[in-house]
């Protein structure tokens, strides 16, 4: 693709988060039949290494709020562990905080 006129990190993130829950209705729908539960889950924002390519004083003015507001790696895996071990889950299911979650409208309304 060529984005490099108008490519901007954050709607990126916004864009590929959309996709993945489109991408989960379309398993979900496809595999309807079969003894398959497909969901896609948002572990919240977790301090992993996800702002490594940010410019040095981004990371300067964050690095504060990593260790206080963001989880913990081992936090933010609840959630998509949550989804493995359960047995009462919707299948096209959005998941966050270990909780079913309304994606978006535009995520909704793909049939």
């Amino acid at each position: 693709l060529a984005l490099k006129e108008w490519y901007h990190p954050i709607k990126m993130y916004g864009i590929s988060k959309l996709a993945v829950a489109i991408y989960t209705k379309e398993i979900a729908r496809r595999t309807k039949q079969e003894d398959v539960v497909v969901c896609a889950v948002h572990p919240g924002v977790a301090n992993t290494n996800l702002f490594r390519h940010v410019p040095w004083y981004f990371n300067m003015i964050l690095s504060p709020l990593l260790y206080t507001i963001f989880k913990r790696p081992l936090d933010g895996a609840q959630c998509l562990l949550h989804c493995i071990l359960s047995d009462d889950l919707v299948s096209g299911g959005y998941y966050q905080e270990c909780k079913l979650f309304h994606a978006s409208k535009q995520a909704e309304c793909v049939s």
